[in-house]
């Protein structure tokens, strides 16, 4: 039983790596559980997946610089980047 649990803990390591990528938790969270000595290095080398990224944080309330297209709050005023302003003038 102290295996078990062990095995469910450490594979909460390559799901927290994988999720903060923008891959399903669960699945890496199963993977990890069961092979983790393949899992973890696999989900460090996995590369991010870009659109869940986006997708995830136009949720939280980001959206796209127009003028750098860096993801910036959709209430802001300038971009934190390239300082452009993101009011309209009027």
């Amino acid at each position: 039983m102290d295996w078990i649990a062990l095995a469910l803990l450490l594979g909460l390591i390559p799901a927290t790596v994988a999720a903060n990528k923008g891959h399903n938790f669960i699945v890496w969270w199963v993977y990890g559980s069961l092979m983790f000595v393949g899992a973890l290095p696999h989900a460090v080398l996995t590369p991010r997946d870009v659109e869940a990224l986006d997708l995830r944080m136009a949720r939280e309330g980001y959206g796209r610089c127009p003028a750098c297209a860096e993801m910036v709050r959709k209430r802001a005023h300038r971009c934190r980047y390239c300082h452009e302003s993101l009011v309209e003038p009027g």
